[in-house]
């Protein structure tokens, strides 16, 4: 080796130190290096474990916040909107079954408002249910609990879907309703019965 470069016959020692943290998903960003002109950086969780795909794409915190909690996560970068979106896809497949909650799923939609430009409203970047209830969403149905509006599609949105769009929630489908709402429990012949998580 060449004495003009003497750090050649360095005898290399490894160094890893956290370059960055990130509390709400206990993730890590890893810096290590062996040599003065080689680095490596490598995420991982904060107990050491390799981040696998799919942790990459959830966020099982999801629970512990309310719906500001959730955008002030997204504000600050910690965690993409489409983790949420994943988790909240995740949680209704998993308990929908059994109660028949959710009516009308609109997952392809929402994935990709999650991947686009949301507006900087108050709930930006937040997954949200819109009640089948005089909310319509253009060229989505909107059944009101009723046999008789199975087939109605609107070809625009109403006011209110449009000021839940400009909080910036991401609308992941419709829940069950009572047939047009006169009723004070949700038991419409369309959908069937929805029942109580508790």
């Amino acid at each position: 080796v060449s004495s003009a470069y003497p750090w050649m016959r360095l005898r290399p020692t490894r160094v890893t130190t956290d370059f960055w943290r990130n509390k709400a998903g206990g993730l890590v960003i890893r810096f290590s290096s062996n040599h003065p002109y080689v680095y490596h950086f490598e995420a991982v969780h904060a107990n050491g474990k390799p981040i696998t795909e799919r942790d990459m794409s959830d966020f099982s915190d999801y629970d512990k916040y309310d719906g500001l909690g959730l955008a002030e996560l997204v504000q600050r970068r910690e965690v993409r909107p489409s983790q949420f979106v994943e988790e909240a896809i995740s949680r209704i497949e998993r308990l929908n079954p059994q109660l028949n909650a959710v009516v009308h799923k609109m997952y392809d939609l929402a994935r990709k408002a999650a991947e686009e430009n949301l507006p900087e409203g108050s709930f930006r970047g937040v997954p949200f249910l819109l009640k089948d209830l005089f909310a319509d969403y253009a060229g989505e149905p909107t059944r009101q609990g009723s046999r008789f509006h199975n087939d109605f599609i609107p070809d625009h949105d109403s006011e209110m879907v449009r000021r839940f769009k400009k909080a910036g929630v991401i609308i992941l489908g419709k829940t069950n309703t009572p047939e047009y709402g006169l009723v004070p429990v949700t038991e419409p012949e369309l959908f069937g019965p929805s029942n109580n998580p508790w």
